[in-house]
Protein backbone atom coordinates (compact mmCIF):
# COMPACT_ATOMS: atom_id res chain seq x y z
CA UNK A 1 0.00 0.00 0.00
CA UNK A 2 2.80 2.50 0.71
CA UNK A 3 4.74 1.71 -2.42
CA UNK A 4 1.25 2.67 -4.09
CA UNK A 5 0.72 5.71 -2.83
CA UNK A 6 4.56 6.83 -3.51
CA UNK A 7 3.55 5.50 -7.16
CA UNK A 8 1.01 8.17 -6.95
CA UNK A 9 2.88 10.88 -5.27
CA UNK A 10 5.81 10.64 -7.32
CA UNK A 11 3.22 10.77 -10.60
CA UNK A 12 1.36 13.70 -9.31
CA UNK A 13 4.55 15.40 -8.84
CA UNK A 14 6.06 14.57 -12.16
CA UNK A 15 3.06 15.57 -14.03
CA UNK A 16 2.94 18.98 -11.90
CA UNK A 17 6.54 19.71 -12.98
CA UNK A 18 5.87 19.14 -16.36
CA UNK A 19 2.46 21.33 -16.43
CA UNK A 20 4.86 24.31 -15.07
CA UNK A 21 7.01 23.53 -17.76
CA UNK A 22 4.95 23.53 -20.63
CA UNK A 23 2.67 26.51 -19.58
CA UNK A 24 6.26 29.14 -18.64
CA UNK A 25 6.17 31.67 -20.51
CA UNK A 26 9.28 31.39 -23.02
CA UNK A 27 10.34 33.48 -26.49
CA UNK A 28 9.81 32.43 -29.03
CA UNK A 29 13.15 31.42 -30.50
CA UNK A 30 16.71 32.86 -30.10
CA UNK A 31 20.02 33.43 -31.15
CA UNK A 32 22.61 31.06 -31.81
CA UNK A 33 26.13 30.72 -30.94
CA UNK A 34 26.20 33.67 -28.78
CA UNK A 35 27.79 33.90 -25.63
CA UNK A 36 31.14 31.68 -25.73
CA UNK A 37 31.78 29.85 -22.46
CA UNK A 38 35.14 28.74 -22.88
CA UNK A 39 36.59 32.53 -22.60
CA UNK A 40 33.73 34.15 -20.88
CA UNK A 41 34.91 36.26 -17.77
CA UNK A 42 34.17 39.52 -15.74
CA UNK A 43 33.64 42.35 -17.14
CA UNK A 44 33.46 45.48 -14.02
CA UNK A 45 31.58 48.69 -15.18
CA UNK A 46 32.08 51.87 -12.99
CA UNK A 47 29.81 54.95 -12.83
CA UNK A 48 29.88 56.79 -16.37
CA UNK A 49 31.64 54.01 -18.20
CA UNK A 50 29.96 53.40 -21.79
CA UNK A 51 30.02 50.33 -23.33
CA UNK A 52 28.86 49.84 -27.23
CA UNK A 53 28.55 46.41 -28.63
CA UNK A 54 26.90 45.56 -32.26
CA UNK A 55 24.58 42.98 -32.08
CA UNK A 56 23.58 41.33 -35.28
CA UNK A 57 19.57 40.35 -35.07
CA UNK A 58 19.69 36.67 -36.70
CA UNK A 59 16.28 36.61 -37.75
CA UNK A 60 12.93 38.36 -37.85
CA UNK A 61 10.68 40.01 -35.00
CA UNK A 62 13.43 40.33 -32.75
CA UNK A 63 11.73 40.76 -28.96
CA UNK A 64 14.18 41.32 -26.33
CA UNK A 65 18.36 41.37 -25.09
CA UNK A 66 18.75 39.08 -22.57
CA UNK A 67 21.58 40.90 -20.77
CA UNK A 68 23.52 38.95 -18.30
CA UNK A 69 24.95 40.82 -15.02
CA UNK A 70 25.87 40.55 -11.40
CA UNK A 71 24.87 43.35 -8.88
CA UNK A 72 25.38 42.42 -5.22
CA UNK A 73 24.91 46.10 -4.09
CA UNK A 74 21.68 46.92 -1.19
CA UNK A 75 20.13 49.66 -3.79
CA UNK A 76 19.32 48.97 -7.42
CA UNK A 77 21.86 50.12 -10.27
CA UNK A 78 20.67 51.95 -12.97
CA UNK A 79 21.82 51.73 -16.69
CA UNK A 80 20.85 54.05 -19.40
CA UNK A 81 20.27 51.94 -22.79
CA UNK A 82 20.06 53.10 -26.63
CA UNK A 83 19.76 50.61 -29.17
CA UNK A 84 20.97 52.70 -32.42
CA UNK A 85 20.02 50.98 -36.01
CA UNK A 86 22.58 50.22 -38.88
CA UNK A 87 22.57 53.96 -40.08
CA UNK A 88 22.94 55.51 -36.84
CA UNK A 89 19.26 56.22 -36.07
CA UNK A 90 17.74 56.39 -32.35
CA UNK A 91 15.68 53.17 -31.65
CA UNK A 92 15.21 53.40 -28.15
CA UNK A 93 16.66 54.99 -25.43
CA UNK A 94 15.65 53.82 -21.86
CA UNK A 95 16.54 53.67 -18.37
CA UNK A 96 16.82 50.21 -16.92
CA UNK A 97 17.01 49.08 -13.22
CA UNK A 98 18.97 46.44 -12.67
CA UNK A 99 18.09 44.62 -9.36
CA UNK A 100 20.17 42.52 -6.50
CA UNK A 101 21.08 39.41 -8.73
CA UNK A 102 21.80 37.11 -5.32
CA UNK A 103 18.54 35.11 -5.31
CA UNK A 104 18.56 32.03 -4.18
CA UNK A 105 18.73 29.70 -7.36
CA UNK A 106 15.29 27.74 -7.26
CA UNK A 107 13.45 31.23 -7.56
CA UNK A 108 15.82 32.61 -10.23
CA UNK A 109 16.81 29.43 -13.13
CA UNK A 110 19.25 30.82 -15.21
CA UNK A 111 19.43 27.26 -17.53
CA UNK A 112 22.63 28.53 -19.55
CA UNK A 113 25.53 26.17 -17.67
CA UNK A 114 26.80 26.02 -14.04
CA UNK A 115 28.87 29.08 -14.87
CA UNK A 116 25.24 31.48 -14.24
CA UNK A 117 24.93 29.62 -11.05
CA UNK A 118 28.52 30.05 -9.97
CA UNK A 119 28.35 34.08 -10.69
CA UNK A 120 25.12 34.37 -9.41
CA UNK A 121 24.07 36.49 -12.60
CA UNK A 122 20.75 37.45 -13.40
CA UNK A 123 19.11 38.04 -16.93
CA UNK A 124 17.74 41.66 -17.73
CA UNK A 125 15.41 41.82 -20.67
CA UNK A 126 16.43 44.77 -22.77
CA UNK A 127 13.10 44.86 -25.61
CA UNK A 128 13.98 45.62 -29.22
CA UNK A 129 11.88 47.63 -31.29
CA UNK A 130 10.07 44.98 -33.61
CA UNK A 131 10.61 46.66 -36.63
CA UNK A 132 14.89 46.49 -35.70
CA UNK A 133 16.87 44.54 -38.33
CA UNK A 134 20.25 43.97 -39.67
CA UNK A 135 23.03 44.99 -36.89
CA UNK A 136 21.86 47.50 -34.12
CA UNK A 137 24.28 48.73 -31.92
CA UNK A 138 23.89 48.75 -27.97
CA UNK A 139 25.11 51.33 -26.15
CA UNK A 140 25.31 50.76 -22.24
CA UNK A 141 26.33 53.63 -19.96
CA UNK A 142 26.24 53.40 -16.30
CA UNK A 143 24.39 56.13 -14.65
CA UNK A 144 23.95 55.13 -10.98
CA UNK A 145 26.33 56.23 -8.06
CA UNK A 146 25.89 53.21 -6.03
CA UNK A 147 29.34 52.15 -4.05
CA UNK A 148 28.99 48.83 -5.59
CA UNK A 149 30.49 46.87 -8.40
CA UNK A 150 28.28 46.33 -11.28
CA UNK A 151 29.70 43.60 -13.40
CA UNK A 152 28.51 42.58 -16.90
CA UNK A 153 30.45 39.57 -18.88
CA UNK A 154 32.46 39.04 -21.82
CA UNK A 155 34.33 36.65 -23.85
CA UNK A 156 37.44 36.59 -25.77
CA UNK A 157 36.93 36.80 -29.29
CA UNK A 158 39.48 33.37 -30.57
CA UNK A 159 42.12 34.78 -33.29
CA UNK A 160 41.52 33.91 -36.92
CA UNK A 161 43.00 29.96 -36.62
CA UNK A 162 42.96 29.34 -33.48
CA UNK A 163 39.21 28.11 -32.94
CA UNK A 164 39.51 26.22 -28.97
CA UNK A 165 36.98 23.53 -30.75
CA UNK A 166 39.30 22.78 -33.81
CA UNK A 167 37.04 24.04 -36.46
CA UNK A 168 38.17 26.10 -39.12
CA UNK A 169 35.59 28.52 -39.23
CA UNK A 170 36.27 32.21 -38.13
CA UNK A 171 34.90 33.90 -35.35
CA UNK A 172 32.71 37.32 -37.11
CA UNK A 173 30.94 38.89 -34.17
CA UNK A 174 31.33 41.99 -33.71
CA UNK A 175 33.39 43.32 -30.60
CA UNK A 176 32.87 45.39 -28.14
CA UNK A 177 33.92 49.12 -29.35
CA UNK A 178 35.62 50.35 -26.69
CA UNK A 179 37.54 46.96 -25.83
CA UNK A 180 38.66 45.15 -29.66
CA UNK A 181 39.16 41.78 -28.92
CA UNK A 182 36.00 41.09 -26.08
CA UNK A 183 32.46 40.41 -27.02
CA UNK A 184 30.23 41.16 -24.48
CA UNK A 185 28.10 38.26 -23.55
CA UNK A 186 23.70 38.83 -24.34
CA UNK A 187 21.45 36.66 -26.29
CA UNK A 188 19.04 38.00 -28.56
CA UNK A 189 15.31 36.63 -28.17
CA UNK A 190 12.57 36.48 -30.99
CA UNK A 191 8.83 36.44 -31.00
CA UNK A 192 6.65 37.70 -28.14
CA UNK A 193 6.68 35.12 -24.71
CA UNK A 194 4.19 32.48 -25.32
CA UNK A 195 3.50 29.28 -23.30
CA UNK A 196 6.47 26.59 -24.06
CA UNK A 197 3.89 24.02 -25.13
CA UNK A 198 3.00 26.84 -27.92
CA UNK A 199 6.78 26.12 -29.55
CA UNK A 200 6.46 21.93 -29.76
CA UNK A 201 7.22 22.51 -33.20
CA UNK A 202 9.98 24.33 -32.70
CA UNK A 203 11.36 21.76 -29.93
CA UNK A 204 10.39 19.14 -32.64
CA UNK A 205 12.51 20.73 -35.74
CA UNK A 206 15.44 21.12 -33.41
CA UNK A 207 15.94 17.47 -32.22
CA UNK A 208 15.18 16.88 -36.22
CA UNK A 209 18.03 19.14 -36.92
CA UNK A 210 20.29 17.01 -34.13
CA UNK A 211 19.76 13.79 -35.88
CA UNK A 212 21.77 12.00 -38.47
CA UNK A 213 20.09 12.53 -41.77
CA UNK A 214 19.44 8.85 -42.13
CA UNK A 215 16.81 8.80 -39.54
CA UNK A 216 13.62 10.49 -40.67
CA UNK A 217 11.00 12.42 -38.93
CA UNK A 218 9.48 10.88 -36.80
CA UNK A 219 12.23 8.66 -35.74
CA UNK A 220 14.07 10.81 -33.45
CA UNK A 221 11.21 12.14 -32.04
CA UNK A 222 9.73 8.81 -31.05
CA UNK A 223 13.17 7.70 -29.91
CA UNK A 224 13.20 10.49 -27.10
CA UNK A 225 9.34 9.83 -26.06
CA UNK A 226 10.34 6.43 -26.05
CA UNK A 227 13.29 6.97 -23.51
CA UNK A 228 10.74 9.44 -21.58
CA UNK A 229 8.38 6.46 -21.51
CA UNK A 230 10.96 3.78 -19.93
CA UNK A 231 12.15 6.33 -17.31
CA UNK A 232 9.00 6.52 -16.48
CA UNK A 233 8.44 2.80 -16.42
CA UNK A 234 11.53 2.18 -14.42
CA UNK A 235 10.60 4.61 -11.42
CA UNK A 236 6.97 2.89 -11.19
CA UNK A 237 8.76 -0.54 -11.29
CA UNK A 238 11.27 0.47 -9.03
CA UNK A 239 8.03 1.95 -6.30
CA UNK A 240 6.23 -0.62 -6.89
CA UNK A 241 8.88 -3.90 -6.86
CA UNK A 242 8.04 -6.31 -3.91
CA UNK A 243 11.41 -7.00 -2.12
CA UNK A 244 11.28 -10.22 -0.99
CA UNK A 245 13.18 -10.95 2.87
CA UNK A 246 16.34 -12.91 2.03
CA UNK A 247 15.79 -16.35 3.82
CA UNK A 248 19.03 -18.19 5.22
CA UNK A 249 19.12 -21.66 5.89
CA UNK A 250 21.69 -23.08 8.54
Amino acid sequence: MSRTIALIAGLLVFSAALAVMLTTSVYGDRGRDEINLSSIHELPVITGQVLRQPVPLQRPAPYAISLPYQWRGSHSALIEVRLMGPDGSLLADTTEILDNSRAPLWLQPVGDGSYWQHERAAFHSIRIPSAASGTVVLQITRIDNEPGMLVLFASVLPAPGSNPFGGSQADSRPTILERPGEVLALETEYGAPRPALAKASTYIERVQSLAPPWLPFPVPELLLASIVAIGIFLYARLLTAEVASPTRSR
